[in-house]
């Protein structure tokens, strides 16, 4: 097909071509509020996310806004939906938007993107690419104005709280530091390009909302590496030497180049340097060359209607595009350490840190850090609760989350053993990157009778302390609680001598649902931080912060103040001494009564990377300074895990050091006597 020949198909496209070819896409007039995608697993998605990292799936649900060729929307089709090939080939069109931010040096901030992306992985880039959602904002439409959807400075104030949004996302760069005024749009960027080599299964169709934005030279950047590699700001010079570079790989690196090389038109306004001097000055420095071949065709027009403006209108087909083989470049930064090019270079690679993980799994001959190492899980007691866990079909975060210190919880002595058992299903409606635990935005509807079950398993192991967890459970009103709630009165029911922790979610910070739980009769209210504030919008899912979780904690306080509260924080994802202080004294603000600090593991190749394997005499330091600051008690090693050995935990540091009433009085009249007199 020729670029003439595609041109004509996208334009041949009405609005009920698209809706009848795409039948996925939900019609604008059927969506009231937020659309929802819907998540069924096919083989198809296996197969097309096969290998790639789990947060970058679950952004594929994220819904774009379907176009016609006028730049109309029509729609809203998933992220997926709208990059696969196939899709694009038949003309499936969506809105995107490229900023383009310059500081007062005339700098452009470019960002090379993750390895873990899915489209363009590992390749050097504009400030940040990326698409509105629809939704009323992201189309430009607020509550306080009668904005018209087809109108183009609805379609450019939409742009403009997208790419706000996607700039503290991907590069942690606030609001403060790009308030909407401050972006300019110039013009609008039709294109169509495959993702790498002519074969890949993904590829864009777009049409790209141009936003000029100028910022102080300290504007404040902290990069989620799960979407950006690497970033740096570069002068017209910088810029020239990287498109120089054999086989260099810059992805809208004309249009940089056009620009930056344009830095004293822009600075006599945006007003002034319009749609026309862009295009005079694209097709002099051959704009679109670099995009994706030598031959694609620069069209600008006029568009009917209410959308007025000059489009640039560019296609790369199989027919005239000439791919070159992407080439793989490394760069360092802070949370994926390894050698660069220069290291290669001076031989200084072989020096480099190697993740002893990642080695081991590539050659189990070698050798882990002897504080990494873990016995083989054994004994009468770890085989009997074993087989209840299958006969009662129960799900435990021991095994799913694939914790080292299940042997030492499941055996041993009965009365001071720990079961961390999972409720609500296996399956999480979250995608937090240091997890392995299924991942699904519809997931299985809760089992009535779960707990019932679980208080019987309970009851038949003997156990002295259970510690109950969830996965997050985003599509249930109440995010579970009524079900743990219960849960819990069935285990005082049935035994109530046995101490019960349970390890909540956030429940999207409603404070409702907190209450629900911490009015059950449990004894510990323990939520997870994870890990340091600044790092939480990298590590954990975009849906939990740290304040959130602090508000958590707070409030099962404030509900119930004889519960111990507990949370736990992983080490090894690149925090600094004064960020955990930090964590530490925000914790002890509110009361928290217990922390447990372990290393990050990192499950598979598709989570997150470690930056360090912390030794164990610094997490016999942090133990030492959070008693010192006051908490009840602190479990931290290498291999400890929120749960690690709950119980002991429990009984031997809070009932027998601490005399403090915790639960309920009926329950601590049943505990042993000779327990008691000890406290």
């Amino acid at each position: 097909m020729t670029t003439s020949d595609y041109a004509r198909l996208v334009e041949s496209l009405k609005a009920s071509d698209i809706l009848s070819t795409w039948s996925d896409v939900i019609p604008l007039k059927e969506i009231s509020g937020i659309a929802t995608a819907s998540s069924k697993d096919t083989d198809l998605d296996n197969k097309l996310f096969e290998g790639h990292d789990e947060e970058q799936i679950r952004l594929m649900e994220e819904l774009c806004i379907v176009l016609d060729y006028d730049d109309i929307p029509i729609g809203a089709g998933t992220k997926k939906l709208c990059h696969i090939m196939d899709n694009i080939n038949a003309g499936l069109l969506h809105r995107a938007f490229s900023v383009f931010l310059f500081n007062e040096d005339g700098k452009l901030l470019l960002q090379q993107r993750a390895d873990e992306k899915i489209t363009f992985p590992n390749m050097w880039t504009n400030t940040c690419c990326s698409h509105p959602l629809c939704v009323p904002s992201e189309l430009g439409i607020f509550p306080s104005d009668t904005g018209d959807i087809n109108d183009l400075p609805t379609a450019v104030r939409g742009a403009k709280v997208a790419a706000r949004r996607k700039l503290f996302h991907e590069l942690g760069i606030p609001e403060a530091d790009c308030p909407l005024e401050n972006f300019d749009y110039l013009t609008r960027i039709h294109y169509k390009s495959v993702s790498g080599e002519e074969t890949s299964k993904w590829g864009e169709h777009e049409i790209d909302y141009i936003l000029i934005l100028k910022t102080k030279n300290d504007i404040t950047v902290n990069a989620n590496y799960n979407e950006v590699r690497d970033y740096k700001f570069v002068s017209a010079g910088e810029l020239r030497a990287m498109l120089k570079m054999k086989n260099s790989s810059l992805l809208h690196g004309s249009i940089c180049s056009v620009l930056i090389q344009s830095q004293s038109k822009l600075n006599t306004g945006i007003k002034k340097y319009r749609v026309r001097s862009f295009v005079k000055d694209a097709r002099k420095r051959a704009i679109f060359r670099k995009y994706t071949s030598p031959d694609i065709t620069m069209i600008p027009r006029k568009i009917p209607g209410n959308l007025n403006g000059r489009f640039i209108r560019s296609f790369a087909t199989l027919e005239n595009a000439k791919k070159s083989r992407r080439r793989r470049t490394v760069f360092t930064d802070e949370l994926n350490k390894g050698p660069s090019f220069d290291d290669f270079v001076s031989g200084k690679a072989a020096d480099v840190f190697v993740d002893p993980l990642e080695a081991a799994r590539k050659d189990p001959e070698l050798k882990l850090p002897k504080w990494l190492k873990v016995p083989i899980p054994k004994g009468k007691s770890f085989h009997n609760v074993k087989k209840d866990v299958r006969e009662l079909k129960l799900a435990t975060v021991c095994e799913e989350a694939k914790c080292p210190n299940i042997g030492e919880c499941w055996g041993g002595k009965k009365s001071e053993a720990t079961a961390t058992i999972m409720l609500l299903g296996d399956t999480c409606t979250r995608g937090c990157r240091f997890c392995s635990v299924k991942t699904n935005r519809n997931p299985a509807k809760p089992d009535p009778l779960e707990p019932e079950n679980t208080a019987e398993a309970i009851l038949r192991w003997g156990l002295g302390y259970v510690v109950l967890t969830t996965v997050d459970r985003d599509d249930l009103v109440d995010g579970g609680a009524n079900h743990l709630a219960e849960t819990v009165r069935r285990i005082k029911q049935k035994a109530p001598q046995i101490l019960v922790e349970v390890l909540g979610g956030d429940f999207r910070g409603d404070l409702n649902s907190c209450e629900i739980l911490a009015m059950s009769g449990l004894d510990v209210y323990a939520h997870n931080l994870e890990t340091v504030e600044a790092l939480t919008p990298h590590v954990r899912d975009r849906r939990a912060t740290y304040r959130q979780s602090l508000s958590i904690l707070q409030k099962a306080k404030q509900t119930n103040s004889s519960l111990v509260t507990k949370t736990s924080l992983m080490l090894g994802f690149g925090e600094t001494d004064a960020q955990i202080m930090q964590t530490l004294r925000d914790l002890r603000e509110i009361k928290c009564d217990v922390v447990t600090f372990g290393q990050y593991m990192r499950p598979t190749k598709r989570h997150m990377k470690v930056v360090e394997y912390v030794k164990p005499e610094k997490f016999d330091y942090w133990r030492d300074i959070a008693l010192e600051m006051g908490f009840l008690y602190v479990a931290s090693g290498p291999l400890v895990r929120s749960s690690y050995k709950a119980g002991e935990a429990f009984i031997e540091n809070v009932l027998r050091k601490r005399k403090h009433n915790v639960g309920e009085v009926a329950r601590l009249e049943q505990v042993n006597n000779k327990e008691i007199s000890q406290v």
